[in-house]
């Protein structure tokens, strides 16, 4: 076991931080912010949106483009984003512009959505990252019923029955 590094106080070396560990490492980042900054100031952002989804500063910048911005951006980021969308729901920093989209989407673009990812639904559930998400599609195709049908539908979600009597969703 390395030296105790906290001050004066002898700790026990299982509770304080040695000269033998490693420091933790930072979030991944797949970009420099400044590179980021410049993409999203000259607007060529919209070739890399999946990477860019995927990089934790990357995916802020675009939840925040995505919130002053206009509706054809949002189609463009949808467009790409509902490609990858069953990767990115369990990605740790993709989850959260799959789940601002789906704040923002319309009904209909909420059912691509749903027909995009309703087969992967138990993998993504089981994902720590998926559960969020797919708890936020739930939430929010209760009001499109061909979206909660289609969500509801698989298998491994009908009763013992194969009924689909899901009342106290």
């Amino acid at each position: 076991m390395g030296r105790v590094i906290f001050g004066e106080m002898n700790l026990p070396s299982a509770l304080a931080k040695t000269e033998s560990e490693p420091d933790r490492k930072p979030a991944r980042s797949a970009f420099k912010l400044a590179q980021l900054e410049e993409m999203f100031a000259n607007n060529t952002y919209t070739s890399n949106i999946y990477a860019i989804s995927k990089d934790q500063a990357g995916c802020r910048m675009l939840q925040h483009k995505l919130d002053e911005a206009g509706p054809e951006v949002f189609t463009i980021v949808f467009k790409e984003v509902v490609v990858h969308s069953v990767e990115l729901m369990m990605d740790p920093f993709g989850n959260y512009l799959c789940q601002k989209i789906m704040e923002m989407a319309n009904p209909a673009q909420l059912e691509i959505l749903v027909e995009c990812c309703h087969s992967h639904l138990v993998s993504i559930s089981l994902n720590m990252h998926g559960a969020r998400a797919v708890q936020k599609l739930i939430d929010l195709v209760r009001i499109v019923p061909v979206c909660m049908q289609r969500l509801v539908a698989p298998p491994c979600m009908l009763g013992q029955w194969g009924g689909t009597n899901f009342e106290n969703l």
